[in-house]
């Protein structure tokens, strides 16, 4: 019994207030810059397709409903501020 409720607690995840995330400009892309999270941490957070849960991974993209709304690189989760091509992501992936 306390292997399982040590499992749950681990495995648990917590939700960002993104607004409350510093805001950064790459180029023409605005994002909200979240720091500290640990690797292979479960996030909930809002973006611009409404609730997302992800496991932060190193140097990652991740979309919601086939659209690119955050990346994770540096244990900086960057939310985007609105939509933007996919192009514009790999390019602030690669650069930021």
């Amino acid at each position: 019994m306390k292997y399982i409720i040590l499992f749950l607690l681990i495995t648990m995840s917590y939700a960002i207030e993104i607004h409350k995330c510093p805001v950064v400009e790459y180029k023409d892309m605005t994002f909200h810059a979240c720091d500290g999270l640990k690797r292979y941490s479960k996030v909930k957070f809002q973006d611009i397709t409404g609730e997302n849960y992800i496991q932060i991974m190193p140097e990652r993209l991740y979309h919601n409903h086939g659209i690119y709304t955050a990346m994770s690189k540096n244990k900086i989760l960057y939310v985007g501020a609105a939509k933007y091509t996919n192009k514009q992501w790999v390019d602030a992936l690669e650069n930021i």
